[in-house]
């Protein structure tokens, strides 16, 4: 399937289908589509930067991201989990994407920030993301089209003992849903916190034991869950990764990730070919003159 368009000029939604071991994948919920007009930051600069390490800083009213590719960016705007470049969901495009670096400084109007403030802090993410798309276009002209491709996944499926998960309801929640990790050399810890199984299988798309391949929820089930989960990681980390702290000791090593999600969270990764959306870059310009 290939669909061109215009970023903000249209969004692509198919149905989902199951049948004879190969998933059909909800596309909006892979890549981030706009169902309305696209918004727009009030004002906002792109420039070479001038930093010396990536960073990301979001709130209601501002977005600062310093050090930052163009591949990066259009991750961001889509809401693309990281994969390695052989299973990268961006394809195309000319080899400064990856190359250069840039500082972005984005602010949104007062007012709206006010609406945004009130708003779940992931609705609130994928409008900045959707303005973050808008800017891509003005500024750099892109141009994509969306296609999907049949391609090897992993699917989160429930394991033979039925799950181990502990639901929460509106009312329990004390923070806003979420997912974090925390790292001790190879040794692993995430904590969610009002998340879906279609949280943990973006979370988990990103991490080397996948080897680059999405993660995809196929449980069936929707309720939003607590959960900590602990792992050994398929490799150390690098000394930039590890923010100074020392390697963990193998006597105390945890269960790799695809015995732990069993243990410990009733849950199975199984290999599958599936659904894959993935953009494909038409063109692009280097950022013009802010």
């Amino acid at each position: 399937m290939n669909k061109s368009l215009r970023l903000g000029v249209g969004c692509l939604l198919l149905p989902g289908l199951m049948a004879m071991g190969r998933i059909d994948l909800r596309l909006n919920g892979q890549l981030l589509h706009a169902d309305s007009p696209l918004p727009s930051f009030d004002v906002a600069t792109i420039r070479p930067s001038k930093s010396e390490s990536l960073r990301t800083v979001r709130s209601a009213s501002e977005l600062h991201m310093l050090d930052v590719t163009v591949r990066y960016l259009m991750e961001q705007a889509y809401d693309i989990p990281w994969t390695d470049g052989s299973k990268d969901r961006i394809r195309g495009g000319p080899d400064w994407i990856d190359s250069d670096h840039y500082d972005v400084d984005a602010k949104i109007a007062p007012e709206v920030a006010v609406t945004l403030e009130q708003m779940p802090e992931e609705q609130r993410r994928r409008q900045t993301n959707l303005r973050l798309q808008t800017l891509l276009a003005d500024r750099l002209k892109l141009k994509v089209h969306f296609e999907t491709r049949q391609e090897p996944v992993f699917a989160i499926v429930i394991a033979r003992n039925g799950p181990k998960l502990t639901s929460v309801s509106s009312a329990e929640r004390q923070q806003g849903p979420g997912i974090y990790v925390k790292y001790n050399g190879q040794g692993a810890q995430m904590i969610a916190k009002g998340a879906t199984l279609g949280d943990l299988a973006k979370w988990l798309t990103g991490y080397s034991e996948m080897g680059g391949q999405t993660v995809v929820d196929q449980t069936g089930l929707t309720p939003r869950y607590d959960f900590v989960l602990n792992w050994t990681r398929e490799r150390a980390l690098t000394s930039g990764e590890q923010n100074g702290e020392l390697e963990t000791p193998a006597a105390t090593r945890g269960p790799s990730l695809f015995t732990a999600m069993q243990e410990q969270l009733g849950l199975k990764l199984v290999k599958i070919r599936g659904t894959v959306e993935i953009i494909v870059v038409d063109s692009i310009e280097r950022p013009t003159e802010n």
